[in-house]
């Protein structure tokens, strides 16, 4: 399965929907690519992850990378959308406390307000 990354703007945040594996295959170009968007100071960043139906610890890594990246640029990051196994690896972790997560891509744009960095 390959992973497949869009990107979408609506001015107030960018949206990206990843659907596939985040898996030790897949992950290092996600990071690479997400990083080098994240860098550059601008809007927060949603992650629509309902897509995704496998995440490795390669690919946690990668949102871990991009969400330090993130920040240190001034971008806020949330997560939206995870299935059940999808949000369980980011539990059993600990990172849970390390994202914004939400339901929804929509309920993350939403309540850009409470988890954007200031």
């Amino acid at each position: 399965m390959e992973m497949h990354e869009t990107h979408s703007a609506d001015g107030s945040a960018e949206l990206l929907r990843v659907v596939g594996r985040l898996d030790a295959v897949t992950s290092s170009g996600f990071e690479t690519r997400l990083a080098d968007s994240l860098k550059v100071p601008g809007t927060p960043m949603v992650i629509d992850l309902a897509g995704v139906d496998y995440l490795s610890s390669a690919g946690l890594r990668a949102l871990i990378v991009a969400a330090k990246t993130g920040r240190a640029s001034g971008r806020g990051f949330a997560l939206a959308g995870l299935r059940e196994n999808v949000l369980g690896v980011i539990r059993i972790s600990g990172f849970d406390s390390f994202f914004p997560i939400f339901a929804t891509a929509d309920e993350a744009l939403r309540s850009i307000d409470s988890w954007r960095t200031p």
